[in-house]
């Protein structure tokens, strides 16, 4: 039996790849909705949510005012995991590698968005994974840039991803979840 070549294999997939991702580039269907300003996470409470509106697809990125001590924030999310509360895992290599842009501290998406940020800001219960933001950030000011997407979900899932890519946030995973 004959089998191909693997660098044909290979510069056939990548060809693929690029078509594929050309085609995505001039179909994006992406609106810049609105950048949430939460200027004491401390105080902050749901009410900052309320205009918000679930049933479209939206992708978030959390940044900080300033730039977040890792020995605090470990320090913390290890006293919440003890407790046996559910977190996003925190990206080392972006920590202390200092790759992160923007002080970017997630990159997300949802359709519920409301209950979503929600989650990320107030969730106590501990099965679901978030951030805990009141928890982690006692204090401090965060920006939620907000951002519809109207493309398909595997779609939204390459943006996703090559956001998370640019921006190396400090909490969270690349890929799907």
């Amino acid at each position: 039996m004959k089998t191909k070549n693997i660098k044909t294999i290979l510069e056939d997939s990548i060809s693929k790849q690029i078509k594929s991702l050309e085609e995505l580039k001039n179909n994006m269907e992406i609106t810049f909705l609105a950048t949430l300003e939460i200027k004491d996470v401390g105080t902050c409470n749901k009410g900052a949510l309320s205009h918000l509106e679930n049933g479209i697809t939206t992708i978030y990125i959390i940044k900080s005012d300033e730039k977040i001590d890792y020995t605090t924030v470990s320090k913390e999310r290890k006293n919440l995991t003890e407790k046996k509360f559910q977190m996003a895992e925190i990206n080392d290599t972006n920590w202390k590698d200092d790759k992160n842009k923007e002080n970017c501290v997630y990159v997300g998406r949802s359709g519920k968005i409301k209950e979503r940020l929600g989650q990320h800001l107030f969730l106590e219960r501990e099965t679901t994974y978030a951030l805990r933001l009141k928890k982690l950030f006692k204090r401090g000011k965060i920006f939620i840039d907000l951002y519809q997407c109207e493309n398909e979900s595997n779609e939204v899932q390459i943006f996703e991803d090559l956001l998370w890519d640019y921006y190396k946030p400090l909490f969270g995973k690349q890929g799907k979840k």
